[in-house]
């Protein structure tokens, strides 16, 4: 068997053990049978009206994603952006970070979009979304910094927080790495243009960062931030409304449902597959901290998180479907911009 394929095989094998020790270690001191028991006391009317405010910001997302590929020269349909996108998301489940690639293949097949341009459109989302979540996280700590900084820290430090002098010699060495790498660049790129492969990457180098400036270009901007701010407003309620599900979370404050909110974005945000583990941490911990149970906190996350996966699973699946089975079209171009 190929090495690299081998590497890639113990790599993804890898974080799935991760993600679920990290279950497990979410899992251990819950009793599971009592947990299972109480899924007859569910209000399932939150769960589904979570589902469907998912669904929603999947579909705005899609529509968003059409905005970002229209100064490229390309229109198209929004079913064939959110298929694309579900399928994404649906292949994220396998094989972390894969989604982006699997999304952009899919609207080459189906859409004629080159591949580098469609790439470079969602590294442009992904550092929106997550600015966007950094943000949010910064606010929450800032609202909410007694109860959420000990948390984290006992999370991601073992009690202790990093100070301030060693976050500075961080960031002074990963910039000093940064102008190193941008001097010898320079130094050395009229050199490397004399070789085909080099130009290949230059090539694409260059589509990618088109796609990247595509969000400057766009002219419907009110549109495409606007329809930013919605998806996150949809995520809130996705992740909030889960909490009147059961009778003895129902007073967790609006506020409560902004921390929610972050963990789960930063546990979503973890090279394991789905979120799994990850996600679970951080958000049973979270509602652990806001006055639920552990046994509540459990319930609610598996709750959450279980039904945005079978969401993923149903929608993303008959969008693979749809994928298999649509015949490519010819590319449908927008006017380019002046």
């Amino acid at each position: 068997m190929n090495t690299p394929l081998l590497k890639q095989v113990a790599k993804y094998t890898l974080l799935f053990l991760l993600s679920i020790a990290l279950l497990w270690y979410v899992l251990r001191q819950v009793d599971l049978n009592e947990v299972i028991s109480r899924l007859a006391e569910v209000n399932y009317s939150w769960i589904v009206a979570s589902m469907l405010f998912g669904l929603l910001s999947h579909l705005i997302r899609a529509w968003r994603w059409t905005l970002m590929l229209h100064p490229l020269g390309h229109r198209p349909p929004l079913g064939t952006t959110f298929t694309a996108l579900m399928v994404g998301y649906l292949a994220n489940l396998a094989l972390p970070r894969f989604g982006e690639i699997a999304r952009c293949g899919v609207l080459r097949k189906n859409a004629g979009i080159p591949f580098p341009a469609a790439f470079g459109t969602v590294l442009a989302e992904r550092a929106i979304d997550l600015i966007a979540l950094l943000l949010i996280v910064g606010v929450t700590l800032l609202l909410e910094f007694d109860r959420l900084g000990n948390f984290l820290a006992d999370v991601f430090a073992g009690g202790s927080r990093p100070s301030t002098g060693f976050l500075l010699a961080v960031g002074i060495g990963g910039l000093s790495l940064l102008l190193a790498g941008l001097y010898l660049w320079r130094l050395f790129h009229p050199r490397l243009m004399r070789y085909p492969l080099y130009q290949k990457v230059v090539a694409l180098g260059s589509d990618l960062v088109s796609g990247l400036l595509s969000v400057g270009r766009i002219r419907q901007q009110g549109a495409f931030w606007g329809s930013s701010l919605l998806i996150w407003g949809l995520y809130y309620l996705m992740s909030y409304i889960v909490v009147f599900s059961i009778p003895q979370t129902q007073e967790i404050s609006l506020l409560a449902g902004l921390s929610i909110l972050a963990m789960g974005g930063i546990g979503m945000a973890a090279p394991v597959q789905g979120g799994i583990g990850a996600y679970h941490l951080l958000v049973s911990g979270v509602l652990i901290i806001y006055g639920a149970s552990q046994s509540d906190a459990v319930l609610l996350t598996l709750l959450l998180h279980t039904s945005q996966i079978l969401l993923i699973l149903l929608v993303g699946g008959i969008s693979l479907l749809v994928s298999i089975f649509t015949q490519p079209t010819a590319p449908n171009h927008a006017a380019k911009p002046a």
